[in-house]
């Protein structure tokens, strides 16, 4: 029987999607998602449990329509650092939140293609998911409240806070050709304090191996011409697809409680290591990077990422009568990330080579203290008091690169030892990733101090109303002030209509300022080696290039939207929107030429050919409607909640701004901007429950997105749209044990190939690709409560 529910059980479903209070974008303690003047997704715990997900990344991709999380395959240490962008924009233009406070970034910096080039992002998937009580996903802006980084909005992780209780969760699941094994063990336990508080701790613990997306033949010759093992090669095991996670531990502490009757004590942590080995581009026989006698049928280098990342943070709460709440916080955290490469050489050492090497690490620190204050003021205009919010804070980043071992960059000097090169110069340097240099190696700092004040609240019975403004001083870039007014209107009990207008910044990341890189082609003529550069924008170099300081990017956010609620048991909502970001930092591409050229070699690097920097290069535009509708219904004497949500955007350059003469921005980087993401995603969702029987099925379409050619129009690709469909059956074996099976991407699903896979003997996957080729994904999980 199908019927719309009656009051037991629509009522109670429907608050549980809309009704919830939500504490992201809002200093107010009765807002709900249905009640809020912007739009917020919330992505609970029991939504979590419902994917076969391994970090939380995966899970926003599923479950937020604003979000995408590319799923690359790439043979550097960008495989191991994925990025999640919101509402069209780059990674680093969401703010991340841990129980409401700044997260730290990563320490990588991506210099490589994709939507996440010459971004420094937060690394989603060092939060256990048995940490998490709920996701608040703010589509908005909110640099007025939270300070830098918040154009596209806010992505807020909110700790589970249970006195008692606990969980522990047993998942392993494959891909549809055996690979890609999987195994991962959540837990998490609550304990009672004394002052009614609670500690809660969660660890993740697992592993995933590598996939296999070799789909073709190899069309590069891999011997010097006729060698007769030519024809008898394996080539497919030197292929590569998802990187192997070797180890993968999260854990987490939260933790509160009541010192007094108006002052709690309160503190969280988080912690995480990863190792991950990325497989590189096969050293071939007959390459003249190859050590011949090391490796006479060529080599899969791998490259080893270790990242280790850290977390805590504590505070006071003190509520004196009649004067509101105080918040004194501290916060914490770094992330480290040491690179290393193995099954490699470097030829310019000849037989003496090592074959395992250390290439360098990143490190990346972040330090806050917050005092906020929050209070009812004693203004009432028929409808309820106002809620006053002010604060100040404090922040240092910092950000260090440090050197490889000298055999991973040293030009040793041996020429090649055989072939038709013999006796030429050989390439230098750890194959195929290159180390950090000495000259690379440097540390940088700087502080950031700022204030805020809010107010809002109902100046009518039916009008909300809420003004934000802050200002904030950077020590290496001067004074920034942004704002913020955002309203709704309630038209009658059925009917709002919400809007918001607000300025925002984005400082350029701390590694974005420091960052430095040398890469050596693997290119021999007659005047030697060459190398391609990637300069500090402060260094001589970058500024006789045109190079100038790093500003924070400027964004205007315009938004509108509807709420309509359908009775007791559903409810839609539309909102369009429109963000204008003035210099917005890209990386340029390759500055290349002659008078590029002379004046490399007149400071110093005789072998470079080309330098990039960052820059203020770009203004862009952003346009987009989200549209989120929810159902409760009754579905065979059982619940069942329904869910479409879409995101519709668009990203335009408006501007590219010359540099001496020169675009510092091609069409390849343009194109990730503009067309990188999909232009349309829509997500349909449903859950039936009855008895100890839970069924989820989600349904997600990605329209389509482009990649452009960086010269030639006619290589340009136009990836077609794709459908993916996520289901899983739970069952409760008994009160406390739960047993789920699940499928990602149920029909094996595939994006388009490259267009230049058979050619250049490069992956079939795209760096731009939500979804990669490995199909479907089969879990299963076992859960015990306790």
């Amino acid at each position: 029987m199908l019927a719309l529910a009656g009051p037991a059980c629509a009522d109670d479903a429907m608050a549980s999607l809309v009704d919830e209070v939500i504490v992201t974008g809002t200093s107010a303690s009765d807002l709900t998602v249905r009640t809020s003047a912007t739009p917020i997704d919330v992505v609970s715990a029991e939504r979590i449990q419902q994917t076969g997900a391994a970090d939380l990344g995966q899970v926003l991709q599923a479950q937020a329509p604003a979000v995408n999380f590319p799923s690359v395959t790439i043979g550097s240490a960008a495989g191991a650092n994925l990025n999640a962008t919101l509402r069209g924009l780059a990674p680093d233009q969401t703010l991340v939140l841990v129980n409401g406070r700044r997260q730290h970034k990563s320490a990588f910096v991506n210099v490589k293609g994709g939507t996440s080039r010459g971004n420094q992002a937060v690394d989603l998937a060092t939060i256990p998911l048995s940490a998490i009580k709920r996701v608040e996903v703010l589509r908005d802006a909110a640099a007025a409240r939270y300070g830098s980084d918040a154009i596209a909005g806010v992505i807020n992780i909110v700790l589970r806070d249970e006195a008692d209780g606990g969980n522990l969760t047993v998942r392993a699941g494959q891909y549809r050709d055996g690979d890609g094994q999987q195994a991962y063990v959540r837990l998490w336990k609550g304990f009672a304090l004394p002052g009614d508080g609670f500690a809660t701790f969660a660890i993740d613990a697992g592993h995933a191996d590598d996939t296999d997306q070799f789909e073709a033949p190899e069309t590069r010759a891999w011997y010097f011409p006729g060698d007769p093992r030519e024809a008898t090669v394996d080539k497919a095991k030197f292929y590569r697809g998802q990187p192997e996670i070797r180890t993968d531990v999260r854990a987490a502490f939260n933790a509160a409680g009541q010192l007094t009757d108006q002052l709690e004590l309160y503190g969280f942590a988080t912690t995480a290591f990863k190792r991950t080995r990325i497989n590189g581009n096969p050293l071939l026989p007959r390459a003249n990077e190859t050590v011949r006698a090391l490796y006479p049928d060529g080599a899969k280098p791998n490259q080893w990422v270790n990242s280790e990342d850290r977390t805590f943070g504590a505070g006071l709460r003190w509520e004196p009568e009649g004067l509101g709440e105080f918040d004194l916080s501290f916060t914490w955290g770094d992330n480290q990330q040491t690179y290393r490469t193995t099954k490699s050489n470097n030829a310019s050492l000849g037989l003496a080579t090592p074959t395992d090497f250390d290439t360098g690490s990143l490190y990346n620190q972040q330090t806050e203290v917050n005092l906020g204050w929050v209070t009812e003021l004693p203004i009432d205009f028929g409808a309820g008091p106002l809620t006053f919010a002010a604060g100040v804070s404090g922040r240092r980043e910092f950000f260090r690169i440090g050197a490889g071992e000298t055999a991973s960059w040293i030009d040793g000097g041996v020429p090649i030892l055989d072939g038709p090169n013999a006796g030429r110069p050989a390439p230098y340097g750890s194959m195929t990733w290159q180390a950090y240099l000495p000259i690379d190696a440097g540390s940088l700092s700087r502080k950031v101090w700022g204030g805020y004040a809010s107010v809002e609240g109902l100046i009518t019975p039916d009008l909300r109303v809420s003004a934000t403004g802050r200002a904030e001083n950077y020590s290496d870039f001067g004074d920034v002030v942004t704002g913020e007014t955002s309203a709704r209107w309630e038209l009658n009990d059925a009917l709002a209509l919400r809007g918001s207008v607000s300025t925002g910044v984005r400082a350029p990341s701390i590694g974005q300022v420091g960052y430095s890189y040398t890469q050596t082609t693997n290119v021999v003529n007659q005047t030697g080696l060459f190398q391609v550069r990637t300069f500090k924008v402060d260094t001589p170099v970058a500024i006789a290039l045109g190079s100038a300081p790093l500003k924070p990017e400027k964004s205007v956010n315009l938004s509108a939207g509807v709420v309509w609620r359908i009775g007791s048991a559903a409810s839609i909502t539309l909102d369009a929107y429109q963000i204008s970001i003035e210099e917005r930092i890209a990386l340029s591409d390759n500055f290349a030429g002659p008078e590029v050229e002379a004046l490399l070699r007149a400071a110093g690097h005789p072998q470079a050919i080309s330098a990039n920097f960052f820059t203020n290069a770009l203004d862009t535009r952003t346009r987009g409607l989200s549209l989120t509708a929810d159902w409760a219904t009754e579905l065979f004497d059982g619940d069942l909640d329904l869910r479409l949500a879409g995101e519709l955007n668009r990203t335009e350059v408006t501007k590219t701004r010359a540099i001496n003469g020169r675009v510092p921005i091609g069409r390849q980087t343009a194109g990730y901007l503009e067309y990188g993401t999909p232009d349309i995603k829509l997500v349909l969702s449903g859950t039936w429950s009855r008895g100890p029987w839970r069924v989820n099925a989600t349904g997600i379409h990605y329209g389509q997105y482009k990649q452009l050619d960086p010269v030639r129009p006619e290589k340009d690709q136009t990836f077609s749209s794709q459908q993916v469909v996520n289901a899983s059956v739970a069952y409760e074996l008994t009160e406390k044990v739960r047993l789920s099976v699940g499928a990602d991407n149920l029909f094996s699903s595939t994006p388009d190939r490259v267009n230049q896979f058979y050619i250049d003997g490069g992956l079939a996957n795209s760096s731009l690709n939500p979804v990669n080729r490995d199909g479907r994904f089969v879990w299963a999980s076992l859960s015990f409560d306790f």
